[in-house]
């Protein structure tokens, strides 16, 4: 799994993290005998310039190895990792969905799939939306504008 995020020719997962690494990618490989959810997980934290922190976990699943993002930032969620993801941080409470639905309706954006997660405490909850295409900023400012919506951000994974 790791030669595919490496992307280069001649890449394999006895090379991947040297590759990594020389692109500048800290690569830590952990193998556990406890028993897991899933065979493959694969970690991927980033710090940002202004030294926020986030994480996201993926696993292959089923015999055709179908991709999936199985956690964010602790957060379990299911989600195809699409060219274009909306990670949506909103308040835990009725009409949500419906608000995002709505507010990228009016700037055209299609939402091609939805995935839900509550986060624990259940205050705040996860949102991605695999979406069409990117929207316009005003479309994030629009959702950020609402005080259920706590933070909206695109994920792009092309």
């Amino acid at each position: 799994w790791l030669h595919g995020i490496a992307g280069d020719e001649g890449v394999n997962d006895v090379n991947a993290p040297y590759k990594l690494k020389a692109l500048g990618i800290d690569v830590e490989v952990t193998k556990s005998s406890s028993d897991t959810d899933y065979n493959q997980l694969i970690e991927v934290k980033v710090t940002e310039a202004g030294g926020r922190q986030s994480s996201v976990r993926g696993t292959l699943l089923g015999k055709a190895n179908d991709p999936r993002i199985v956690e964010v930032d602790g957060t379990a969620i299911e989600v195809h990792p699409t060219d274009v993801l909306l990670v949506v941080r909103n308040t835990d409470k009725p009409g949500i969905v419906g608000k995002l639905g709505t507010i990228l309706g009016q700037h055209e954006v299609n939402i091609a799939n939805m995935s839900l997660s509550r986060a624990e405490g259940g205050e705040l909850a996860l949102t991605i939306c695999e979406l069409d295409g990117e929207p316009a900023a005003e479309a994030l400012s629009s959702l950020e504008a609402d005080p259920d919506i706590h933070e909206a951000r695109i994920a792009r994974l092309s």
